[in-house]
């Protein structure tokens, strides 16, 4: 089972933009927020406080957006971006894995926001607005694959660990990546396997391009192209 991209790849010039450093990206819209009026869904216009297990971003594509930093040691920061850049704004807001956060907008604004690695509800959240879709990866796990509306429950209510195993071993201490709880619909146990799997990877790689063993390759790999250049 494989999560791909609706048209295919990253739509828009912004979009496409961001990939290259964030691979699963989308563009928002808000309007300006509504100062004392509550939430109104059919009409967004805040982000509500949240966090993601990933580092995640927010390109300003118009308007501007204010975002509060609202746990951590950066507690009371505002990551203020806008369009213009405007004195005291920047045109990208990045913010740490688990820190909660929350957004408000003076005019309005669209924006791309960004993750490194994709979670379980953050991929829900991409299917219901149409972005993503899940795709078996050969014909004989197509029958096992939930319908959209099965499977962005399935997602919305996992308990989700980015350290753990779709096949742990209890021995080696290991725990499950993907834990249904009892408000998840039932799925095919080999989706259930997909699934974990496909999270597994999808973190994995994420961790191994963040080690300190990774950066050193990485680093000694651009010293030896330098050397090569130089005296070659």
């Amino acid at each position: 089972m494989d999560f791909v991209y609706r048209p295919g790849h990253p739509s828009s010039q912004h979009e496409k933009q961001l990939a290259a450093e964030f691979p699963w990206v989308r563009t928002n819209s808000i309007e300006a927020t509504r100062v004392g009026e509550k939430f109104d869904p059919q009409r967004p216009d805040r982000l509500g406080m949240h966090s993601h297990h990933g580092e995640n971003t927010h390109l300003i594509v118009s308007g501007d957006l204010d975002m509060e930093i609202m746990g951590g040691t950066r507690k009371g920061e505002h990551l203020r971006i806008s369009a213009d850049r405007g004195s005291g704004y920047e045109r990208e807001g990045i913010v740490p894995p688990h820190v909660p956060y929350a957004a408000t907008s003076q005019n309005g604004c669209s924006f791309v926001e960004g993750h490194r690695s994709l979670s379980p509800r953050s991929a829900e959240r991409f299917i219901d607005r149409g972005t993503l879709r899940a795709v078996a990866r050969n014909a004989a796990a197509r029958c096992d694959l939930p319908d959209d509306e099965t499977l962005k429950r399935y997602l919305r209510q996992v308990k989700f660990d980015p350290t753990g195993k779709a096949s742990p071993s209890r021995l080696r201490g290991e725990t499950r990546i993907l834990t249904p709880t009892a408000g998840c619909p039932r799925i095919s146990d080999s989706a259930q396997l997909a699934l974990a799997q496909w999270f597994e990877n999808e973190w994995r790689e994420q961790s191994n391009s963040s080690s300190p063993t990774f950066m050193m390759v990485v680093l000694i790999g651009l010293l030896v192209a330098i050397v090569w250049h130089i005296f070659l």
